[in-house]
């Protein structure tokens, strides 16, 4: 029993070994689900011959993001409006991930480690079966009141499985602390918001993705942030020098509207507030688009030939589409236009 354990977790602990000793704590299933916002997290705990199973429930978007990782891209990004469901999603990806390789090491990353703390791994802990698993004070050490922690090292970040696995708990502004470890898989929360650190840090982790079982994939979740490292990466797949990234990257889109865990009140509600905006398209349906608005959707522009203009004079401006995705076939895959520059006739 983890030191710092207290008087009720080690009798609830005990409790569930007597209650069946030929058990394996370690045997569980992680399963898939339709959606059901009243039963989010399923457990079953596991019996003498019959391994535990744990339930995650999925929306449309998020099994299209599953779909992503299995096809073995190295990036795979679920880029979602608020309220979408990002963090829940990207914990629970983690933590099956952890139970299908014992013995493994995974990285769960943050913006920074206030902010990690207080979301982050506060969802992780969360989507752990148990009760009060997302509860930590200076006296109770709520994850390991699950079934299927065996030890939560607050000093250390680290949360460790029954089955051997270990859960890193990090943060973008501490990236150079995991340069000497390795990992099956790597979870990064909102990397939107990692700055030009961003480019660095993949270089890096991506060479951690190695030595440990696992799939060997990035999960990024996150709402974008205008056009900063995280849109190059994902939309241009370029690298900080402008170079071609050369990783496959796989990129879900998901709107806030579409989320069935929101009720029609909040979905309202977030309407009001960013619909018709320049932030819609980042608030709202997962896009890049930053407050000062120089995205342009192709809703938002008229194509007319020059022949069919009226017959008198205009004033012509000339602009680069900062969004410029070079290739063709690229841009299809991301959603993103390929015209790299537009010219305007403004009517005086």
């Amino acid at each position: 029993m983890a030191r710092g354990s207290s008087e009720k977790q080690i009798r609830d602990r005990l409790d569930s070994v007597a209650d069946d000793p030929g058990a394996d704590p370690s045997n569980i299933r992680v399963e898939w689900t339709d959606p059901d916002p009243e039963n989010g997290v399923r457990w079953n705990r596991p019996v003498e011959d019959e391994p535990g199973v744990l339930q995650y429930d999925v929306w449309t978007a998020q099994r299209d993001t599953l779909d992503a990782v299995d096809a073995g891209n190295d990036i795979v990004a679920f880029l979602a409006g608020y309220g979408s469901g990002k963090t829940l999603f990207g914990t629970r990806w983690v933590i099956k991930q952890a139970l299908e390789y014992p013995g493994s090491r995974f990285l769960v990353m943050g913006i920074d480690f206030q902010k990690a703390r207080d979301a982050t791994f506060r969802v992780l802990f969360e989507q752990l079966p148990g009760e009060r698993t997302g509860v930590v004070t200076s006296s109770y050490n709520g994850p390991e009141s699950s079934p299927i922690v065996s030890d939560y090292n607050r000093q250390d970040h680290r949360l460790t499985l029954t089955n051997d696995t270990v859960i890193k708990l990090g943060s973008a502004d501490r990236g150079n602390r995991y340069a000497g470890d390795s990992y099956g898989a790597i979870h990064l929360d909102e990397p939107s918001h990692y700055g030009e650190d961003l480019y660095d840090l993949l270089e890096m982790l991506g060479s951690r993705l190695r030595g440990e079982d696992g799939p060997k994939t990035m999960l990024w979740t996150l709402t974008g942030n205008g056009q900063n490292a995280a849109f190059d990466i994902l939309e241009r797949q370029v690298d900080a020098d402008g170079d071609d990234l050369g990783l496959t990257v796989g990129t879900v889109t998901a709107s806030t509207l579409e989320n069935p865990y929101l009720s029609t009140a909040d979905k309202e509600r977030f309407k009001r507030q960013y619909a018709g905006t320049s932030r819609e398209g980042q608030a709202l349906h997962g896009g890049f688009a930053d407050g000062g608005g120089s995205l342009l959707s192709r809703d938002q522009l008229a194509f007319v030939d020059e022949a069919d203009l009226p017959d008198r004079e205009y004033r012509y401006r000339l602009g680069v589409d900062l969004s410029y995705v070079s290739s063709k076939r690229r841009a299809e895959a991301t959603d993103s236009d390929y015209t790299a520059v537009v010219l305007a006739a403004i009517d005086p």
